[in-house]
């Protein structure tokens, strides 16, 4: 057992230097999830944030990885499964090195002598031009990151699509370095610059609180926060690129709640199926007086689209923070399988309060006292003493998210002493 939590130490330490982000200590809840989905899109199994977490021991947990955990592991470092990354790992490095047979041997040492020849006399000399000129190729550290300088502003004060301007100086880099600019935790908004250049533009086109980074060869040398605000309730249907948005009378009609018919993704070529998108309503703006170590949130939800492959009405409702959110996702109860609460794991603890009954109203109310949380479903408590393990840091905004489309009855926010800092009745 030992050898083994040996192994799972050394896979650990393998993972943080393929991620040149430092020690798995330090890494925030995005970076987890940043984690999170390079395992998934390399391995198609997804690890949530919380077992991430648990196995770096920013999470209390005693028990054991689970074999898909692991087996996970060992595929992200390209290995077969677990146990062919312990039987690699214990191998001495020389092992991999093929012994010729006594005939082999025998049979190819006048050929192999010519070959040997033939490989060392060119060798030879280049070792020579190597040697000579090895001071002036040899890779030279990063200079100090206090030396390397990073800013911006925004081309309009609010809303989306908002350009992003980056002024930067990585001229204590050189030539041969790789000066990337990215835009958040997501390396695909990850674009190279010249590290001899000051200047560089962005596009964000979600609203939200962003870590922007300037990285070089793959070392944050720089970074700091880019809080794009939303101008009030903000529609739109998720893409790769470019989402589609809508406007706000298009989502409340006085009706007493929030909510994008299904008329208005098929009017706007969205298709439904095979794979059905998802809505997200955001309001993202600073809510004064309102941060994550005491707060209450209630809301009122319904998911409106059950057909093809949105039979699980998976939902979402998101709590941003300076640098995180408190996500509680939701789905019917045949679908709760693998559903992953801030510290609760889908796959290897019951996630059965999170599996909701969509044909009526449901009530999510998110307690916080003093970074302990609490989880209500339908004023049922489902997660008691929830380990927050951050802040205490603002809360930034509020964001729903629907596979297919959904509603919003209401939103409460009530901060410290049950000061009510913000209400929405549509």
């Amino acid at each position: 057992m030992e050898s083994d939590d040996n192994n799972i130490k050394e896979c650990l330490v393998e993972i943080e230097k393929r991620l040149n982000w430092g020690p798995g200590e330090a890494w925030t809840t995005n970076d987890f999830k940043a984690l999170s989905e390079k395992i998934h899109a390399a391995t198609g199994t997804n690890l949530s944030v919380a077992t991430l977490k648990r196995l770096w021991g920013t999470i209390d947990y005693q028990s054991k990885p689970t074999a898909t955990t692991l087996n996970a592991l060992a595929q992200y470092l390209g290995h077969e499964n677990w146990k062919a990354y312990q039987y690699t790992n214990s191998l001495p490095k020389e092992h991999n090195q093929k012994e010729p047979t006594s005939a082999e041997t025998k049979k190819g040492r006048p050929v192999g002598i010519i070959l040997s020849l033939l490989v060392i006399l060119p060798l030879g000399a280049w070792l020579l031009f190597y040697i000579s000129n090895k001071d002036e190729e040899e890779v030279k550290p990063l200079p100090d990151a206090s030396l390397f300088s990073f800013s911006s502003k925004q081309a309009v004060s609010e809303g989306v699509p908002n350009s992003v301007i980056f002024n930067y100086n990585a001229s204590p880099a050189s030539a041969t370095d790789t000066v990337f600019i990215q835009q958040s935790w997501d390396e695909r908004l990850r674009q190279q610059v010249p590290y001899d250049k000051k200047v560089h533009t962005s596009i964000y086109y979600y609203p939200g609180y962003f870590q922007a980074k300037l990285v070089v060869n793959d070392s944050i040398v720089k970074q700091h926060p880019v809080y794009i605000t939303s101008m009030g309730w903000l529609p739109l249907v998720e893409q790769e690129t470019v989402p589609v948005y809508f406007k706000v009378e298009d989502v409340i009609k006085g009706n007493g709640a929030l909510w994008l018919p299904l008329e208005k993704l098929t009017s706007n070529n969205i298709h439904l199926q095979p794979e059905t998108p998802w809505t997200s309503y955001f309001y993202v703006k600073a809510f004064e007086g309102l941060q994550s170590d005491n707060l209450v949130f209630e809301a009122e939800l319904r998911n409106d689209f059950r057909e093809g492959a949105g039979i699980c009405q998976h939902t979402e409702v998101h709590l941003l923070l300076a640098g995180g959110a408190l996500i509680v996702p939701l789905a019917i109860k045949g679908c709760i399988s693998g559903l992953a609460l801030y510290d609760v794991d889908g796959k290897v603890e019951d996630p059965t309060p999170l599996g909701v009954d969509f044909s009526d109203w449901v009530k999510v109310r998110y307690e916080v006292k003093d970074m302990a949380g609490r989880l209500f479903i339908n004023d049922e408590l489902a997660y008691d003493s929830l380990n927050l393990q951050f802040g205490p840091v603002d809360v930034v905004g509020l964001k729903f998210r629907f596979q297919g489309t959904g509603s919003v009855n209401y939103v409460k926010l009530w901060g410290k002493d049950e000061e009510l800092i913000f209400e929405e009745n549509f």
